[in-house]
């Protein structure tokens, strides 16, 4: 089902102008206007009167720190190209970049822990985002769509993935995804033809992309293996050799728990050679072809 991200945008705007006719009152600072959390002990940048191609979000006004970017605070701006952001920020709001043609650097600060939706959909000139050192618990829908992000890692603290997070990023390549994520949404990755997915052995994120026929490799921090232990039961058997020759004919379709891995003794890639180096070590056939049954440490 193709979605229509000009048409997503332009409903954005409507709402926004709604929500904006309707919004409580807010403080009025040089260039900002901010509203009060509940507790009024921060605030929410609501809009920005700066022009120009770099912009800098103030740490705090009058007195009180900025905790979050209000929704749709740059929506379809289309002149901004750098966003510095404090970091006091913990949140990011829905569409608050959206449209943002021009934008490719923003820094996003360690204390971020919510992202919304389609936070940067459509800023097509992106092609970095550094949520590694950020402590979001997901990836709202649309958060990235149609951008050009080429490699994103989320961080250990993050569950969630949504609807059509990286739809159309087809300068995508690598997404590093925790076995934390226990939730990939609708669509998550459709249009990124070059994606790669590196997950944790046994993962969500392997099954996801195995049912998904998104390519994908196991980091290497959690390379600890015998060599030819192809289903991973702590020994060297026939059904190693069984495993892989299962999974070349395509007999076994899931590959989830490493085969790929454990079972390529030579290191040129899983084959029918990597089976046949376990019969001969099994056979005593030779001395130790491959070093078939060595640790692996990664």
């Amino acid at each position: 089902m193709k979605k229509s991200l000009c048409l997503l945008l332009a409903a954005v705007m409507f709402f926004s102008l709604c929500a904006a006719a309707s919004a409580t009152t807010v403080d009025l600072y040089d260039g900002w206007t901010a509203q009060l959390s509940e507790d009024e002990g921060s605030y929410a940048v609501a809009s920005c009167s700066l022009t120009g191609e770099m912009i800098t979000v103030p740490a705090e006004l009058g007195g009180k720190p900025v905790a979050a970017i209000a929704p749709h605070l740059f929506l379809n701006n289309t002149v901004v190209r750098s966003v510095t952001l404090p970091d006091t920020v913990t949140a990011i709001g829905d569409y608050a970049f959206a449209g943002c043609t021009a934008l490719c650097q923003i820094n996003l600060p360690r204390s971020l822990t919510a992202l919304g939706d389609g936070v940067f959909s459509g800023a097509s000139a992106l092609t970095e985002a550094a949520l590694q050192k950020t402590q979001i618990t997901s990836v709202g829908s649309y958060a990235f769509a149609s951008t050009a992000v080429t490699e994103i890692t989320l961080p250990a603290s993050c569950t969630a993935i949504g609807d059509y997070a990286f739809y159309q990023c087809a300068a995508l390549q690598s997404v590093t995804i925790p076995k934390q994520v226990a939730s990939i949404g609708e669509s998550a990755f459709l249009g990124c033809e070059n994606l790669t997915i590196l997950c944790e052995a046994g993962s969500y994120a392997a099954s996801y992309a195995v049912s998904h026929g998104i390519s994908f490799r196991f980091t290497a921090a959690y390379v600890s293996y015998m060599n030819g232990d192809a289903d991973g039961d702590g020994k060297i058997t026939i059904m190693d050799a069984t495993r892989i020759q299962r999974l070349l004919a395509r007999l076994q379709m899931d590959d989830v728990d490493g085969v790929t891995l454990r079972g390529d003794v030579d290191g040129n890639g899983i084959s029918i050679m990597d089976a046949t180096s376990i019969q001969y070590y099994l056979a005593r056939i030779g001395n130790n072809p491959n070093q078939v049954g060595a640790m692996i440490y990664g």
